[in-house]
């Protein structure tokens, strides 16, 4: 199972990157080997498939699938943690412009992510949503961690239910500063706030 989201979570986080991109070559932006060659991955897209992968576990080896997401939920937040360094280093995810000059990151490298994407934005300070990103799922880990060792028999569901809450959270307010446009709008909300949302009732 691990072997099998390791990989299918890699999967549909390309495949769903790359069907957001499909505008672009749609239009002509970009070439097909341009479009084929761009590593991209987007987080919503594993952890679908992700969960498509534990469901079908679930079914064929008779476990309860709350039993596989407590154990599952341990490894997201490092997994993303790791991503969102990723995200860092090759100058994705970023913020929007920051109204404190003398806070955010700026970036003046060509082929960086976000200036291949907004030149405009050369040398301009963006909040670091990547740095918040990975603090947080670094403290995210812990809470479960802590939960574990504190509560020697934890109730089914438990890990799950606070990831859920905790993670949605974390989305929801993050998405507020995130720079990346166009931004999905519904009733004043981006899309990722209302998944992140769903997460957080569910």
């Amino acid at each position: 199972m691990v072997i099998s989201i390791g990989f299918s979570i890699t999967f549909g986080s390309y495949l769903i990157s790359r069907l957001l991109d499909l505008p672009r070559i749609i239009t002509g932006k970009v070439t097909f080997f341009e479009y084929i060659k761009v590593l991209g991955f987007v987080f919503w897209g594993g952890l679908l498939i992700g969960s498509i992968i534990t469901i079908l576990f679930s079914y064929q080896f008779n476990i309860p699938l709350i039993h596989l997401t407590d154990a599952i939920v341990l490894g997201i937040p490092i997994g993303q943690l790791w991503g969102r360094i990723g995200c860092l280093n090759y100058v994705y995810c970023h913020g929007r412009k920051s109204k404190k000059s003398s806070w955010g990151i700026s970036y003046s490298h060509p082929n960086s992510k976000v200036l291949r994407t907004y030149p405009k934005l050369d040398g301009i300070k963006l909040y670091p949503t990547q740095v918040y990103s990975i603090i947080s799922n670094f403290i995210i880990y812990l809470i479960l961690c802590l939960l574990i060792l504190i509560i020697k028999t934890p109730f089914p569901g438990l890990l799950t239910a606070v990831f859920l809450v905790l993670f949605g959270m974390k989305r929801f307010l993050i998405e507020f500063i995130r720079g990346e446009f166009p931004r999905t709008n519904i009733m004043g909300f981006t899309i990722w706030q209302w998944f992140a949302f769903c997460l957080f009732l569910l």
